[in-house]
């Protein structure tokens, strides 16, 4: 707005005191031969058009003269902006029930707060220990969702919140689930029980419109607040992320939603089972469930194959805490099958859409096959071989170049050079091998040719290899190009952790932390549910030394390790322990320490051997699922849970990229025989052999991925690879009690305060008064304008008329 203008004019044109007075003189000289003028005419035109003409020419110099110095009006505009209130309301599954269990107090709580009830009368039953339950306004709520009650307490016109809050800052609107997005206030009672797709309110990340609160504005913070129930996927990021918050002065007002009593409910919490499995074996499914409110209540468990008539069940008398049943499959036809497993609902309870859970299970032919190499028995060769040693499922084959001989035996244990590794013609000795596991190697041992080998096994091949560090790599790199080649990191070098002086063995060197894209691999999954399965990951036995590196461009980095304690006053720097890339048509892991040995203290084969286990099937699995001699094709897993992202890609053989550089390959997304979806891969930067599409918000079901590339041969018209959405393996409706302690814990980290609904209208006076006031100065020039050229050419233009009708032109 505009405070003042300034009471006085400015010549812009008068730069300095000369300027203005070379101004002034050029005008005065001017008016004095408009006066001397005055004596050549007047003998030849009356007095009146003599001074007329007079007259007109000093205006006109006026006028002039002013152009000339240029004036202006100068005023000062004073704004003042309000700050930002982040409004975001949760949408989540969660958020979608109607709370039953809810006790009188609750409910007389909610009424207040959505004006149902009038406050004072309310607030003296409140302040009675002994509180009648209302049973007419439980019936009111029983029906009503948490969404819905949120969004009235915001959009209600008689409560006044949103023009209370808006008085005091810009407020911005946003949704959030397993993602958020900005939203209007008009908008915001459509969407609470109809949240967009795009979402994924199977699941719930408070710590994404956290992170968006933080996102870059001109505008001042002034606080977040959350309506929501406080279920939340990752509740120590989040709380992480709260401190952080509070440092920045920025505090969250979480305004709980829901009630804090657990409902009469049955739920499945997990299901446990393998990601695949082979011909011929009897993987189990382990069932977690809780049946609340219901003990001593008998229910019937279900697991059905679907497209298959027959079908398991189990009764199980529900104890009110968490119980588990164990399912044992036998399937025998290869590729997936899918299985749903479900509890028979009650009529009496809170919601049934938790009773029932789909999996997905790989079957796949025969077993891995796997070549361990390594120098000689240190620890990591010798826990690792025994443990694939008596997988029945593992074909192990291994090569010890170094190894005690006591001549007991004709010959040593394991065979000690690469010509007992018999060779293929034109394919080579690795060809039959899903997975080669190389250990610690000298150059005499892993000749060029050999490795040569390695690299054509990997790139062409799509092999696996996982390569474990020694102390012979990082001096192998500079003069073995394949090495250079392969290997995920540049710049190896030996890494030791300054240990603090602890005696606990698991309490030294780097502890494991799993990144997002490792979290998402699943034969890095220890438990079913994330937080757990970091829990495991970080009280696993840290290693103790490491070959450190840089992660290429291009390559993913799993693990990284943390120090666990650090020497007082050093700052220790993470080190990348599992690191993954893409090669040609195969991948690379590597693994940056040998002490994964170490996972067996004190839990046996728990870690260690499910480690491994699984990295060897999921060798022999993540082949692209289809494909011929010039392309390998699929998705990077067979199963995605609904929300998760899925990624289609197309890996080219190096001929047929070469020949085809400019190759315009899409897929097509079937569903049966109807195509859903259409999407062109694009090459992948640091990868030109590989060229990727990324899919999302996909609907449970079975999909058919087909690779088209036109007009290209001798590729066939099309390859085909099939990959399914399951529903998530969360917890967001097996508990939907509001977790108030939680959301405390919130508002404490980053300096705010938890509200109930009875407690909103104290809400805008949390907020404190706020207005950044800029001044910006102003002026409008009056020398340019359009009415000054009009007026000097009326003047000028009226002294010329007047001069011809006095008979002086």
């Amino acid at each position: 707005m505009t405070d003042g203008i300034a009471p006085q004019f400015v010549l812009n044109g008068a730069g300095s005191a000369a300027t203005f007075a070379v101004i002034v003189t050029a005008v005065l000289i001017a008016f004095g031969l408009a006066w001397h003028s005055i004596h050549a005419e007047r003998h030849s035109a009356s007095r009146t058009v003599v001074r007329g003409c007079l007259a007109l020419r000093c205006a006109s110099l006026v006028v002039l003269g002013l152009l000339l110095l240029q004036p202006a009006w100068p005023w000062t505009v004073t704004s003042r902006q309000l700050g930002r209130i982040v409004v975001a309301l949760d949408v989540s599954d969660s958020m979608q029930s109607a709370d039953t269990a809810a006790d009188a107090r609750e409910l007389l709580q909610w009424g207040v707060g959505l004006g149902w009830l009038d406050r004072q009368a309310t607030e003296e039953q409140l302040a009675d220990e002994n509180i009648t339950r209302d049973d007419a306004l439980a019936a009111r709520f029983k029906t009503l969702r948490r969404t819905e009650m949120a969004a009235r307490v915001m959009t209600d016109p008689q409560q006044g919140l949103q023009t209370a809050l808006g008085k005091l800052g810009e407020l911005e609107g946003r949704l959030f689930a397993g993602e958020t997005t900005a939203t209007t206030f008009d908008e915001l009672t459509e969407h609470a029980t109809n949240p967009p797709a795009s979402l994924h309110p199977t699941t719930t990340q408070i710590s994404s419109v956290l992170r968006a609160a933080l996102a870059n504005d001109a505008r001042k913070t002034l606080g977040v607040v959350l309506l929501t129930d406080g279920r939340d996927d990752s509740p120590s990021s989040t709380l992480a992320l709260a401190k952080s918050f509070g440092a920045s002065g920025v505090p969250i007002y979480p305004v709980l939603i829901g009630s804090t009593h657990r409902p009469r409910d049955i739920a499945i919490l997990s299901v446990d089972a393998p990601l695949a499995a082979y011909r011929g074996d009897r993987p189990q499914i382990a069932v977690t469930f809780s049946a609340h409110g219901f003990e001593e209540t008998p229910l019937m468990i279900t697991l059905i194959e679907q497209g298959v008539a027959a079908s398991q069940s189990q009764t199980v008398v529900a104890t009110g805490v968490t119980q588990s049943v164990t399912f044992t499959v036998a399937p025998e036809e290869l590729g997936r099958h899918r299985y749903q497993v479900s509890i028979t609902p009650r009529p009496d309870e809170t919601r049934a859409d938790n009773n029932d859970r789909e999996i997905v299970l790989q079957v796949v032919d025969d077993r891995s096959h796997v070549l361990l190499v390594d120098s000689e028995p240190r620890w990591e060769f010798r826990y690792l071989e025994a443990a694939l040693a008596r997988d029945d499922r593992v074909d192990l084959q291994t090569v010890l170049f170094s190894q005690p001989f006591l001549q007991i035996l004709d010959a040593p244990f394991f065979p000690q050079t690469w010509s007992e590794i018999k060779e293929a013609p034109d394919v080579g000795r690795f060809h039959s091998r899903d997975l080669l596991i190389l250990g610690d190697l000298d150059a005499q041992q892993m000749p060029a040719a050999i490795w040569g080998e390695v690299e054509k096994f990997v790139s062409e091949q799509g092999g696996t290899l996982v390569l474990i560090a020694g102390r012979h790599q990082a001096r192998l790199v500079d003069s073995t190009p394949s090495l250079s080649k392969l290997l995920p990191i540049t710049k190896p070098r030996p890494a030791h952790p300054t240990m603090a002086g602890t005696e606990v063995a698991g309490l030294q060197g780097w502890s494991w932390h799993l990144t997002p894209d490792g979290e998402r691999q699943a034969f890095l999954q220890f438990a079913t549910d994330n937080e757990a399965n970091r829990a495991v990951w970080s009280v696993l036995p840290g290693a103790t030394w490491a070959i450190s590196g840089e992660p290429k461009p291009g390559a993913t980095v799993w693990a990284w390790g943390q120090r666990i304690q650090a020497v007082a006053g050093e700052k220790p720097a993470d080190v990348p322990l599992l690191v993954h890339q893409h090669f040609g048509l195969g991948q690379v892991v590597w693994l940056a320490t040998d002490s994964t040995w170490r996972w067996r203290l004190r839990a046996g084969d728990q870690f260690h051997h499910r480690f491994w286990g699984q990295l060897a099937r999921w060798a022999a699995t993540t082949k692209l699922s289809a494909g011929n001699e010039f392309v390998q094709f699929g998705s990077l897993r067979s199963s995605y849970a609904v929300g998760e992202p899925v990624t289609l890609q197309a890996r080219w053989s190096g001929g047929f990229a070469q020949q085809h550089p400019d190759r315009k390959p899409r897929v097509e997304l079937r569903r049966g025989e109807i195509v859903v979806s259409e999407a062109e891969l694009a090459a992948e930067p640091q990868r030109p052999l590989v060229s990727s599409v990324e899919l999302a918000d996909l609907s449970p079901g079975e999909y058919r991925a087909r690779l088209v590339v036109e007009g290209v041969t001798p590729l066939p018209s099309s390859v085909d690879a099939e990959f399914t959405i399951t529903a998530p393996q969360g917890s967001e409706t097996a508990d939907v009690t509001a977790d108030a302690a939680f959301l405390e814990s919130l508002a404490q980290a980053s300096g705010g305060r938890l509200f109930r609904l009875d407690q909103l209208h104290e809400l805008p006076q949390v907020f404190p008064a706020f207005a950044a006031v800029s001044s910006l100065p102003e002026e409008r020039p009056l020398w340019d304008r359009w009415p000054m050229l009009v007026l000097l050419m009326s003047l000028l233009s009226a002294e010329w008329w007047l001069r011809r009708a006095g008979g002086l032109v």
